[in-house]
């Protein structure tokens, strides 16, 4: 049953995965440098790494998903490119390989289960918005807003 839960977590996770941005003068396209860096969220288990245009999420030490993202004013736009294997662990995937939509979309004609729309909905531009003041950063998507903390 935990096994169960953390999957679900994890899947309610990736349909969550915030979508942020901060008015420091960038022009739509690029990525605001005051997100790089390790941001955690205030439970201390999820985490945002941004570099340069890219992000990574985790729970706790596990990368679940990376990606690419563009800010504009105080919005942000995030793409997921690759999802780690240990989120499909449940129809047979290596948990420690990265697939790309192109890769699960090819894998779900032979594995029973696994949907195009669950696929789809993981790889789509997710936009949202977010605000930095000192190490806080405040991330909104979907209607979810989240603090998240900087480390």
């Amino acid at each position: 049953m935990k096994n169960k839960t953390i999957y679900v977590g994890i899947m309610v996770m990736i349909f969550c995965i915030l979508a942020v941005g901060c008015d420091n003068n960038i022009k739509g396209g690029e990525a605001d440098p005051a997100l790089n860096g390790n941001w955690n969220l205030e439970d201390g288990l999820y985490i945002y790494l941004f570099d340069n245009g890219n992000f990574t999420n985790s729970i706790s030490t596990i990368q679940l998903i990376k990606g690419t993202y563009t800010t504009s004013g105080n919005k942000i736009t995030m793409t997921t490119t690759h999802c780690r294997g240990v989120l499909y662990t449940a129809f047979g995937l290596d948990p420690d390989k990265w697939y790309t939509r192109t890769e699960l979309l090819a894998i779900k004609e032979v594995v029973d289960g696994l949907g195009t729309a669950l696929i789809n909905a993981q790889f789509f531009p997710l936009p949202g918005t977010y605000s930095i003041s000192g190490i806080t950063l405040t991330l909104t998507t979907g209607g979810v807003t989240e603090i998240y903390t900087k480390i």
